[in-house]
């Protein structure tokens, strides 16, 4: 079992860094293929296939920390975060997931901390139609004593792509309608809208929209949110991204509309060095006509470890999250304010990482070497070679996460892609003890 730990001890990572750095997998409503942006985040950054802690160190007081478990095909089964206060733990939540042997969900339970102990929240439970789709999920909360029915989520689909999701709550022994978002796709299968509506008074009612836009490569371009007012869908706010030539994110700037126009709010930017690997992730704040920068993650990698040997952890519809920006694992780096009367960098937190030393177990081996896969890009045989035992089982995943192709043998060494559309797919492979994640591209 392997655990990843963050120790996060500033206000200022827990404010602004917490929500755009340290993100959590935890979700109340399931997760929606195709609707996570390409941020090159901390947390997929450094999530190897080995025990790892992370301290940042502020007046040698732990704040925060996140933890990550995996079992041995890298699922993640705990999802824990911990604040502390004076060195003593305050507050804290933990999801715990169950998977079957299919690698799918099908029990989730959340916990949180208070009045120093762990207590009971709520799960979940999946359920599956014919084709290993997700049908339905089943939430129950916890009153301190008993468990009660407490939400349903619906899923409808057309071919492997969400359409619907409706929501519904138990009360007076039924099952109510009570929220449902619709979805629509592009060709490439990128959401390129969703709207929410709440059942009110026996009708549905608008109440969100969001449309999205995509860059030639499919990553994420204009993001905009609506809300339904008197003369319809109102603009709300926007996200925009840009990108580099090997199309990592370079920026996102978050706007607000407001009397009739666009407005700054604020920005993140990211820095790469000559390894390509993210090495800064730079926030600010529109004041007075002009960006001003507010915080600063600065990070070094250590070159020895490729992506390829990270576990990046698939979300709750067992969707692939291939959208990393960095080319090696974390090593160490600092956390840094800004201060706008002097204009100059204020370090605040170190960050140190450690890594176990102890026996590797199956999965750990899995982090010692990379698959080979030739030629990538690829117009129709794709090459795998993983230099030690047979590859069994083959599938190939669009980055909405909808199964393409697979294939069965006792020694899978190639495998025909000439009828897959361009773009960038995920290639899951597994033999009878390792199992291997590598992104491609066909042209």
């Amino acid at each position: 079992m392997k655990t990843t730990s963050f120790f996060l001890s500033f206000w200022l990572v827990l404010s602004v860094w917490g929500q755009n750095i340290f993100n959590s997998t935890e979700s109340d409503f399931p997760d929606i293929p195709g609707l996570h942006a390409g941020r090159p985040d901390l947390s997929r950054n450094v999530l190897a296939l080995d025990s790892l802690n992370i301290e940042i160190n502020y007046s040698n007081e732990l704040a925060k920390q996140l933890i990550w478990d995996y079992d041995e095909w890298g699922n993640v089964i705990l999802d824990e975060s911990r604040e502390y206060s004076q060195g003593q733990l305050a507050d804290g939540r933990r999801v715990v997931t169950q998977y079957s042997a299919y690698e799918k969900p099908q029990h989730k339970e959340r916990f949180y901390f208070d009045n120093g102990s762990w207590h009971r929240d709520w799960r979940q439970q999946y359920y599956y139609d014919a084709q290993d789709r997700v049908d339905s999920i089943v939430r129950e909360d916890y009153n301190g004593t008993d468990w009660q029915l407490s939400k349903k989520y619906i899923y409808t689909y057309n071919g492997q792509l969400v359409t619907e999701i409706l929501t519904q709550e138990y009360s007076n022994g039924q099952w109510n309608d009570i929220q449902k978002q619709t979805f629509s796709y592009d060709a490439q299968e990128h959401v390129t809208e969703y709207i929410t509506q709440s059942y009110t008074n026996g009708q549905w009612v608008n109440m969100h929209r969001q449309t999205r836009t995509y860059t030639a490569a499919g990553y994420e371009d204009v993001i905009t949110d609506y809300t339904w007012g008197n003369n319809g869908w109102e603009y709300e706010s926007r996200t925009t991204y840009t990108y580099n030539n090997l199309d990592f994110p370079l920026s996102i700037i978050d706007q607000d509309y407001d009397n009739g126009q666009w407005v700054n709010d604020d920005k993140e930017e990211f820095q790469y060095d000559a390894n390509n690997d993210l090495s800064a992730d730079i926030d600010y704040n529109w004041d007075n006509g002009a960006w001003e920068p507010e915080s600063k993650l600065e990070v070094n990698h250590d070159t020895t470890v490729t992506y390829n040997q990270l576990l990046l952890p698939e979300k709750e519809l067992g969707i692939i999250r291939p959208d990393v920006s960095f080319r090696h694992k974390i090593n160490d780096g600092g956390i840094f304010s800004y201060n706008n009367t002097t204009h100059t960098w204020a370090r605040v937190a170190n960050i140190s990482m450690y890594y176990s030393n102890r026996q590797l177990d199956v999965a750990q081996q899995q982090a010692t070497y990379s698959p080979e896969l030739y030629p990538n890009p690829v117009e129709d045989i794709l090459y795998l070679n993983t230099g030690k035992e047979p590859v069994e089982h083959i599938k190939i995943y669009s980055l909405s996460g909808r199964l393409w192709k697979q294939a069965d043998g006792k020694a899978l060494e190639t495998v025909n892609v000439e009828d897959l559309p361009a773009g960038v797919y995920i290639l899951q492979a597994s033999g009878n003890h390792n199992r291997y994640v590598v992104r491609f591209v066909k042209k």
